[in-house]
């Protein structure tokens, strides 16, 4: 079972677990701010809706500038962003190498 933590440390806060993708994670801690930490086997990845979202939020914040509700709201997206990124590496990985454990194994029992 992973864990995935976005938002900050100590105490409040939502719990998702069986999360799946992390939609209500997403929607919770990006949009309203709460902290949330997602608890589910698979990882976390973004939808093309929440990709929509993160880039309307940068280009928003970023209009907006540094302490306001737009700019908050952007660095919060952003942090979501990294830590799908990461599980995304982590899931390739993953893939990569059970790829080669399966090939290695098949090549070996064919040549015998």
């Amino acid at each position: 079972v992973g864990s995935s933590r976005v938002g900050g440390g100590g105490g409040g806060g939502v719990a998702d677990i069986a999360g799946g993708g992390g939609v209500l994670s997403f929607e919770l801690h990006v949009r309203h701010g709460i902290p949330c930490t997602l608890v589910d086997p698979r990882y976390v990845g973004m939808s093309p809706r929440q990709l929509k979202i993160w880039r309307n939020l940068r280009r928003r914040g970023a209009i907006a500038g540094e302490g306001t509700a737009e700019w908050d709201a952007w660095h919060r997206a952003e942090q979501w962003v990294r830590v799908a990124a990461a599980e995304e590496d982590l899931r390739r990985r993953s893939h990569q190498e059970r790829i080669l454990a399966n090939s290695d194994g098949a090549a070996a029992s064919a040549a015998v």
